[in-house]
């Protein structure tokens, strides 16, 4: 398949980069509108894709340990076609474990997974439908997800981009 490279990230470890890789040409897009998630692993010049070309996922964040990726993902083809409304997904997928199906975790209508200091835990959006959202926590395993109360805010119509302090005690959002 004739593909670009459309993202790059390091990992925390420097041993491994994240690429997200989508296609060239009309014939070829139409078959594969999405972009694939690929790992290329340093010193063994191993390259592993994770995600096929029909999703369109985007790499968001590693975990503290370089073990997982954090992606957002939508269906490419539901999300092209015409009045079709597709919610974004938070998927995480293991990068060490080659034998083992390489999503363990996958959370929709969700959006900005941010990683815990320790790589314990994922906070996320989660988007409530009618225009509202909420602010969960879940252990990094996918167990054990639980919604942050927000004080006065309710369940805010826009919430975005949580961010762990670097003790790993608060979350600071948008």
């Amino acid at each position: 398949i004739p593909s670009l490279i459309q993202t790059a990230k390091w990992s925390p470890d420097a041993k491994k980069v994240v690429l997200t890789q989508g296609v060239i040409g009309v014939k070829q897009k139409s078959e594969n509108p999405g972009s694939a998630i690929l790992i290329y692993a340093l010193e063994s010049g191993k390259l592993t894709q994770l995600t096929d070309y029909k999703d369109g996922c985007l790499p968001v964040e590693w975990s503290p340990t370089s073990q997982q990726i954090a992606a957002i993902c939508y269906n490419a083809l539901s999300y092209l076609s015409e009045g079709v409304s597709q919610s974004p997904t938070v998927r995480i997928f293991d990068v060490e474990n080659p034998g083992q199906p390489y999503e363990h975790i996958a959370f929709s209508p969700c959006y900005d997974p941010s990683w815990s200091p320790d790589g314990k835990q994922i906070a996320l959006v989660f988007d409530k439908g009618t225009n509202q959202a909420g602010l969960f926590i879940i252990s990094s395993d996918g167990n054990g997800i639980r919604e942050v109360k927000l004080g006065d805010l309710g369940n805010p119509a826009v919430l975005r981009d949580p961010t762990w302090s670097p003790d790993g005690t608060q979350i600071v959002y948008v």
